[in-house]
């Protein structure tokens, strides 16, 4: 074994507990070591390996890229040294991501578990990845850093950080979102809009449910000049050829539906 797998062996043991589990798992980790670090030679010997980290990742107690600290496992012995991680540990944090990456390791097709060994997973993912009202509290505030405040005698609307936000409340500002809709865009948000939405394909489905919008609100789709020309041009390069009377059939119903053929005509 050498010597820099060994110094991260020593320091899994010093956050680890002192039980079986983590006897097992330093085993497995010994024994993994020996057989080198040559992904290809051992592949060789023992057929498709794993990259297994021996202190995890997600811990982010090494940097991720360091050789020293990775082993090549069979998919059983991988599996095996994520079930042991989950049982090695006093720290919850390092118990709920243990714990989630054997529950994406049996939601795999490479791994094959038992359905009591899926049912304990289940439950253990269930138990560590519950939340108290405290955490969810709390994660509502980190998330929503900045909230809409309005003064109804003059109309104001702006957005604060929840940290500014009693100084606003103070002067007479009440909590409420400012509503946009049935109120005309200005000229520059109508630009940011054009420039961010500009070159993305929707898929047939938007189009049909912005169609039957149109429909019940009584608005025609009007092409642009743009799209008139465009329109010209296809038909300018499809011309003499001829279509079946089903696909003619389809096309006018077609344009029937999605356009104001005057437009199209003129």
């Amino acid at each position: 074994m050498s010597i820099y797998s060994q110094k991260y062996i020593d320091q899994l043991i010093s956050i680890a507990l002192p039980n079986k589990y983590t006897f097992w798992y330093i085993g497995l980790c010994n024994s993994a070591s020996l057989r080198g670090t040559n992904r290809k030679q051992i592949s060789k010997q023992l057929g498709y390996v794993e990259s297994h980290h021996i202190i995890p990742r997600s811990f982010n107690l090494v940097e991720t890229r360091i050789k020293e600290n990775q082993i090549y496992l069979t998919p059983r012995e991988h599996f095996i040294c994520h079930r042991l991680l989950m049982k090695m540990f006093v720290n919850s944090r390092y118990i709920k991501l243990m714990t989630k990456a054997v529950f994406l390791m049996g939601s795999n097709e490479k791994y094959i578990i038992s359905s009591k060994m899926y049912e304990f997973i289940r439950v253990e993912y269930a138990k560590t990845n519950k939340r108290t009202e405290e955490e969810k509290k709390a994660l509502r505030c980190i998330t929503s850093k900045r909230k809409w405040i309005k003064r109804e005698e003059t109309n104001e609307y702006m957005r604060v950080d929840i940290v500014d936000l009693d100084k606003y409340l103070i002067k007479g500002f009440v909590l409420g979102r400012r509503l946009l809709k049935g109120k005309p865009m200005s000229e520059a948000r109508k630009l940011q809009q054009s420039i961010l939405k500009k070159g993305i394909k929707y898929p047939p489905e938007v189009g049909i449910k912005r169609g039957i919008t149109r429909k019940l609100n009584n608005k025609p789709y009007c092409p642009s000049e743009d799209q008139i020309e465009r329109l010209r041009k296809m038909a300018d390069n499809r011309k003499g050829q001829r279509n079946s009377t089903d696909h003619r059939q389809k096309i006018s119903d077609s344009l029937r539906k999605h356009f104001d053929l005057e437009i199209i005509n003129r």
